[in-house]
């Protein structure tokens, strides 16, 4: 199994969430924020072991919802040099 990112944020440390809303039936509605990805809908791992579409880790797909948008955007600056021939 892959270890970690060393900058992946904790889960639920760094989870962005807005304040729930009680409706009287007991169910929570609590608003989506918009996450930009560099997802391609090209998922498959390489050798190199980065998604060949994309070219993040499987520890950075794994996170990348629950990521800060500072770390989101750190990958996003570092996926140019991953490119193959980059």
């Amino acid at each position: 199994m892959e270890r970690p990112h060393p900058g992946l944020p904790e889960l639920q440390a760094r989870r962005l969430s807005a304040a729930p809303v009680e409706e009287e039936d007991g169910f929570e509605i609590v608003p989506v924020v918009a996450i930009e990805s560099p997802c391609t809908n090209v998922c498959r791992i390489g050798a190199d072991r980065l998604c060949e579409g994309c070219r993040r880790t499987v520890a950075e797909i794994a996170g990348w919802t629950a990521g800060s948008p500072e770390w989101r955007a750190r990958v996003l600056a570092d996926l140019a040099r991953r490119k193959p021939g980059g």
